[in-house]
């Protein structure tokens, strides 16, 4: 016997919805991994006064210390540090910047980067 063709067309849609909300949980789980990883390799520690503070970022051949690119990279994790302690909502000026190289070698050079800050008024 046939099922009526409401029952097929709600089934359906039904399995669709099901597959979409799926699709989007596997998708913001694969989201929040890369901003883990992202602060795993780098520390963040709040000053005393709430406002101030000190960014260490691990330089490598791919997120390397003095290129714009590998800048940017590293000021892109700052930025996830500040939202995820509610720093600084009002933008931050950088006081100081150091760089250590550690290594350097075939694969490039592996340095920490030293951010202090301050979050503006």
């Amino acid at each position: 016997m046939e099922k009526p063709r409401d029952t097929v067309t709600n089934e359906r849609t039904a399995s669709m919805k099901s597959v979409l909300v799926l699709t989007a949980l596997l998708l913001s789980a694969c989201a929040s991994p890369a901003t883990v990883n992202r602060l795993k390799f780098t520390t963040f520690d709040i000053g005393k006064d709430g406002r101030s503070f000190v960014y260490v970022a691990q330089a490598d051949a791919i997120h390397p210390h003095d290129t714009r690119d590998g800048e940017e990279y590293h000021q892109g994790v700052l930025q996830d540090w500040l939202r995820q302690n509610s720093l600084c909502p009002s933008d931050y000026v950088i006081t100081n910047r150091r760089v250590l190289v550690e290594t350097q070698g075939l694969f490039g050079t592996v340095a920490k980067i030293t951010y202090e800050g301050r979050c503006k008024t």
